[in-house]
């Protein structure tokens, strides 16, 4: 038997901060919670809405007395706003997350601590001549005008940076972020299958929007009604890898774990026929005592550890980060577990070079986006059927994109002029920022400092733009030369430090000092297009030499 009530309560972002500053609130997320994937625009995008007093949505809360047992595998948000109190209300996020961290963000310094994980965005500022908010540093920094309104901070800071009457309106637009009424459903549930009501909550609240797959709450399923060892193993392994990828989604992983149980991927989606799979499988016992799936799942995970580095080595460090979707993680991690390989780095040079022809092709067309358990399971039946020596079956992964998808089985140089207008900075230019990064590594492009490319994290890599945005914007760009600014023809990869350094100068200042690094990073040399009169002129030759360069190191991939 169980009990749920569910009440409306109205909180301003201000008294919001407070109460976790405070220690009266301590925030938690429930295991069926994805990790934050909102970027920068997203953040902005969502800040000013409420700055403009623009409704935005209701939060949906869940207060529970013992988080810890009302979901065994619930992580504790900590925003460094104050000490962390046990005493106070335990409320998990059952929907709602993007907004909320982005609001503990705003207030710390744009980094957070959610379990044992950072999670950092980029530093959001008011553009002081246009009052307006802007990403990076050079305007002034949001989270001090917030924490200064707050009364956090000294408001002294503020003036010795901005003058009295841009440091009021600074305040101003504090207040009013800091002023704005956040609507939430706060539920209590009783009952031992509490955990599987809130799920059953999250996803019937997510269908009007993002439809949330069955897949996303199998850690919930499990270990609230089923079996809590298998559960914890899985947690534990997405706990690892994930202080290693922060960007890793429990999709691929979960997929992965429960597919070695043989079961199929159409099993996993199927929330009915899942769970009578497991509880079969959870029924049997080897001779040790224990579970025979909690076993199988406990053998078969280092092989997506290695997956992880698999990709690092065919492509590059931060390849994973880069990658537009993790499926592929999954088709490779029950590779390697067939060839009972736990170490990527004993494979020859001509598989890595098949497994990164198959990655950059599917990471670029999305192959896994639609569809996604019929094509992973075919997948998987080709990895399946190899002998254990088998090389990497890339004849037969390429066929079943064949199959599936025939536009899908190549790179054309018409697919990569697409690229020229999409917007590389938000998640819908991914596949082209994949396939740049996977093209830089391969020609040995380093970050304008000295270091390959290839051999930096993420979080050291900055999208650089060539034509910098703001002088576009004092040349009155118009909506075409917009599009244009952001895209495959104008976003390199260097060193944030020098990103910045750069600012907004002109290309015909700054690339004469970098001159060693134009054709690695496949910037026309010829500086009559570093203009902005022929910035469309450019960004088409600019993906040209990318074309070129890829359809030579690519040939089974990238058409001529």
């Amino acid at each position: 038997m169980r009990e749920i009530s569910v009440g409306i309560e109205r909180f301003s972002v201000r008294e919001l901060l407070e109460r976790v500053r405070s220690g009266r609130w301590s925030l938690w997320l429930p295991s069926f919670q994805r990790s934050f994937v909102w970027d920068g625009h997203d953040m902005r995008q969502y800040l000013e809405s409420l700055i403009r007093g623009y409704p935005t949505g209701i939060l949906l809360l869940w207060r529970a007395e013992r988080p810890e047992e009302a979901d065994p595998f619930a992580v504790r948000i900590d925003a460094g706003l104050g000490p962390i109190s046990a005493n106070g209300e335990h409320l998990l996020i059952v929907d709602g997350q993007q907004r909320v961290l982005t609001l503990l963000m705003a207030a710390s310094g744009w980094r957070i601590r959610v379990g044992g994980s950072a999670v950092q965005a980029t530093p959001i500022s008011i553009n002081l001549r246009r009052l307006t908010l802007e990403l990076g540093t050079r305007g002034a920094d949001l989270s001090k005008a917030v924490r200064a309104a707050m009364g956090w901070e000294d408001v002294d800071e503020l003036r010795r940076m901005h003058r009295e009457e841009d440091v009021q309106s600074l305040l101003e637009l504090a207040d009013r972020l800091l002023g704005y009424e956040l609507p939430a459903y706060v539920m209590r549930i009783e009952g031992r299958d509490a955990l599987k009501v809130a799920a059953d909550v999250f996803v019937l609240a997510n269908r009007a929007g993002q439809r949330i797959s069955n897949v996303e709450l199998l850690l919930s399923y499990v270990s609230g009604a089923l079996l809590p060892e298998a559960a914890g193993i899985v947690r534990r392994a997405y706990d690892e890898f994930q202080r290693d990828f922060h960007q890793l989604d429990s999709n691929a992983l979960i997929r992965y774990a429960f597919g070695t149980l043989g079961l199929k991927q159409r099993e996993i989606d199927d929330a009915e026929r899942l769970r009578s799979a497991v509880e079969r499988l959870s029924a049997q016992i080897d001779l040790t005592g224990r579970t025979v799936l909690a076993a199988r799942v406990d053998e078969a995970l280092p092989y997506f550890g290695a997956a992880i580095e698999l990709v690092r080595m065919a492509i590059g460090r931060a390849a994973p980060e880069f990658m537009p979707g993790q499926l592929p993680l999954v088709t490779l991690a029950a590779f390697l577990r067939r060839r009972e390989v736990r170490n990527p780095a004993t494979l020859g040079k001509e598989e890595l070079e098949a497994i990164r022809d198959w990655l950059i092709l599917v990471g670029f067309h999305g192959y896994y986006s639609t569809s996604p358990s019929s094509r992973l399971q075919r997948d998987l039946d080709a990895v399946e059927g190899m002998r254990p020596r088998d090389p990497f079956p890339l004849r037969d992964l390429l066929e079943n994109v064949r199959r599936f998808r025939e536009g899908a089985a190549s790179i054309s140089r018409h697919h990569l002029m697409r690229g020229i207008d999409a917007d590389l900075t938000r998640r819908g230019g991914r596949p082209y920022l994949f396939v740049l990064y996977a093209a830089l590594c391969m020609s040995g492009a380093t970050d304008w400092e000295g270091v390959l490319v290839r051999e930096l994290p993420a979080s050291r890599l900055a999208r650089h733009h060539i034509f910098p945005k703001a002088y576009l914007q004092r040349h009155r760009m118009g909506d075409e030369e917009e599009g244009l600014a952001s895209g495959l023809g104008n976003v390199t990869l260097i060193s944030p430090e020098l990103n910045a350094e750069i600012g907004d100068r002109p290309p015909a200042e700054y690339l004469p000092s970098y001159s060693r690094e134009l054709e690695s990073h496949f910037i026309p040399a010829e500086r009559e297009l570093w203009s902005p009169e022929r910035l469309e002129e450019f960004c088409e030759r600019r993906v040209r030499l990318i074309h070129e360069f890829l359809s030579r190191a690519l040939p089974g991939v990238v058409e001529g």
